[in-house]
């Protein structure tokens, strides 16, 4: 229960499952925060939740009682900031796991609030542009000459050397060729 607002877990389920399920949908088509606040009761149920987040987000005995409100309370909080780099976006993306977390284990019968399906749903859609603000990320940052040139060299000579330039000796070779200047691969954990 928030100290401050007397409302309980339940009754911000109450409250605000409708205007979250909703916001979460528009979230889907990449709603901007402007578009969410236009969600009828989003704003209100979005300076409801604030009080709860750092308990919902750090404390997982806080939300034993009602994990399917703390689980909402993630979703709002993390649907609501608008992102353009992927440090934002990662950090708003683990707002939304910690908050599927919550729910994914309940019985198909619990009021899990926003929903496991369309939570589900807003992770991976989330994913997606997290990776696409890494791609635009990367596009603005061209790799520097020496990693280039060490590269290149580790195809023409008999001794490898990893694109950080520490030597892979005599015998050890990449077994396939860098990539070309103008393409990285990136690892996005999820």
């Amino acid at each position: 229960e928030g100290e401050d607002s007397g409302m309980s877990g339940r009754d911000l389920l109450a409250t605000c499952r409708e205007a979250a399920a909703r916001a979460a949908e528009a979230s889907l088509e990449g709603a901007s925060y402007a578009a969410l606040v236009q969600v009828p009761g989003f704003e209100e149920c979005l300076g409801l939740s604030e009080p709860f987040l750092w308990e919902a987000f750090g404390s997982r005995a806080g939300c034993d009682t009602c994990p399917a409100a703390c689980s909402l309370i993630l979703v709002l909080q993390g649907i609501a900031l608008d992102f353009g780099t992927t440090s934002l976006c990662s950090q708003t993306l683990l707002l939304l796991i910690r908050g599927y977390s919550f729910i994914e284990p309940l019985p198909p019968e619990a009021d899990a609030g926003v929903g496991t399906e369309l939570l589900r749903e807003v992770v991976h859609a989330r994913r997606a542009r997290c990776a696409e603000a890494r791609r635009r990320e990367l596009q603005g940052m061209p790799l520097p000459d020496d990693v280039i040139a060490a590269a290149a060299s580790a195809t023409t000579s008999s001794a490898a050397v990893s694109p950080t330039g520490v030597s892979l000796g005599q015998h050890q070779h990449w077994h396939r060729p860098p990539a070309p200047p103008d393409r990285v691969a990136v690892l996005v954990a999820a």
